[in-house]
């Protein structure tokens, strides 16, 4: 299972979102992203999936 994260610049983070798989986190990360700070998609060891800041997406990187 995949949780989502919204975070404000001061570090403070809602709580998980659960995300069923790999297509709602890409739809979490492309909603939340366009107007949040920070979204971070994680796995179940907490390790970052996708992360967006300030719209861009940073992690993956893909060229």
């Amino acid at each position: 299972m995949l949780k989502g994260y919204i975070f404000e610049p001061d570090g403070t983070h809602t709580p998980a979102v659960s995300l069923a798989d790999a297509e709602a986190a890409v739809a979490y990360a492309r909603l939340h992203g366009a107007f949040c700070h920070e979204v971070r998609i994680v796995d179940e060891d907490d390790y970052i999936i996708i992360q967006v800041i300030r719209g861009r997406l940073v992690f993956p990187v893909i060229s």
